[in-house]
């Protein structure tokens, strides 16, 4: 079973995609938006969490860290995200 956040990004996913939908017609950077938006409305993020944004080699890329962790039990996930520019 999907979680509540799992189901509402599906659900946003979806009714952009329906038949006369203008999904199709968006341009990528429009995509990206939409993509962000969606997100953003099932996944917020804990009011104390500290997003820094960094720059390796020609990549953006974001240092994001929890304020609640304590500096002994802080561990990283390195996400790499395919596709292209």
């Amino acid at each position: 079973m999907l979680s509540k956040e799992a189901a509402m990004i599906t659900e946003y996913l979806r009714s952009a995609r329906r038949p006369g939908g203008a999904y199709e017609a968006l341009t990528v950077a429009d995509k990206r938006q939409f993509y962000r938006e969606g997100m953003l409305q099932a996944t917020r993020l804990p009011a104390d969490t500290a997003i820094e944004p960094v720059r390796i080699a020609d990549m953006d890329a974001e240092w994001v860290a929890a304020a609640n962790v304590p500096a002994d039990r802080r561990q990283v996930v390195l996400y790499l995200h395919g596709g292209g520019c």
